[in-house]
């Protein structure tokens, strides 16, 4: 059903560039749809690897797909993550900014209203865009959206509330010893066995500073970047790793 998916990373700038996500639909969608392909294929190659605005980018890959008349779906994942980090942060609300989120900006401006065949499906946290999220959808779709909750989606409602990522830890950790686990784990059960991989670990002050390289850096490093940086060789030693 699903014909093309762009999956936001906030500590990713390149799935953070609207021109990027544009280039990426249009290329999944140029391999599901023939004729869309046929004109992705005659636009000159250098134009397209110099494109920085957003709106030109959209004008010549993705204006033309409105002349399709069949629906076509674009899932676009964790709209939340393209919130500047500070507005991410708890109690960030006097800061928040409209348009910096600039996913949202793009999809809003240009991808919601010129492509009316297009249907979006969107994942977001609710309080994404400073609590104010589900305005901004419902005022881009003219208020025609369907809002439905992860428990909805999942096959046992005894699922509802939990943390999936918990088992995850669990599991690929099973050396730790992590007591009694709690029926529905939360958050808050989530960062206790995060920690408890972390104490298992002991990590050294080398390690401490490779992630803080890690968490700082702007798009996911390279092996060649951290073999440069000498830290290539780290990555077996970090806590979790047998996740």
């Amino acid at each position: 059903m699903i014909a093309a998916a762009h999956f936001l990373r906030y500590s990713d700038a390149k799935r953070l560039d609207p021109v990027g996500m544009i280039k990426s639909l249009a290329f999944q969608l140029a391999q599901q749809l023939p004729d869309f392909a046929k004109l992705i294929l005659e636009l000159d190659a250098l134009t397209l690897d110099q494109l920085t605005s957003f709106e030109k980018a959209f004008e010549m890959l993705l204006a033309s797909l409105s002349k399709i008349k069949s629906p076509i779906f674009v899932l676009i994942d964790a709209l939340d993550e393209s919130d500047p980090l500070e507005q991410q942060q708890a109690g960030s609300m006097k800061s928040f900014k409209p348009v910096a989120n600039r996913a949202m900006y793009a999809l809003s401006s240009l991808l919601i209203p010129k492509l009316p065949n297009v249907r979006f499906i969107f994942t977001t946290r609710p309080d994404a865009m400073g609590d104010n999220i589900e305005k901004v959808l419902r005022r881009s779709f003219n208020d025609s959206i369907q809002l439905m909750n992860p428990s909805v989606l999942r096959v046992s409602s005894d699922q509802e509330g939990r943390v999936m990522v918990f088992d995850s830890i669990i599991n690929g950790c099973s050396h730790i010893s992590f007591g009694p686990l709690p029926a529905r784990p939360n958050l808050d059960d989530t960062y206790r066995a995060y920690k408890m991989v972390w104490d298992d670990c002991k990590p050294s002050s080398e390690i401490k500073n490779f992630l803080n390289v890690l968490v700082a850096a702007r798009e996911p490093l390279t092996m060649r970047q951290l073999a440069t940086m000498g830290m290539d060789a780290l990555l077996e030693d970090l806590p979790g790793t047998t996740l």
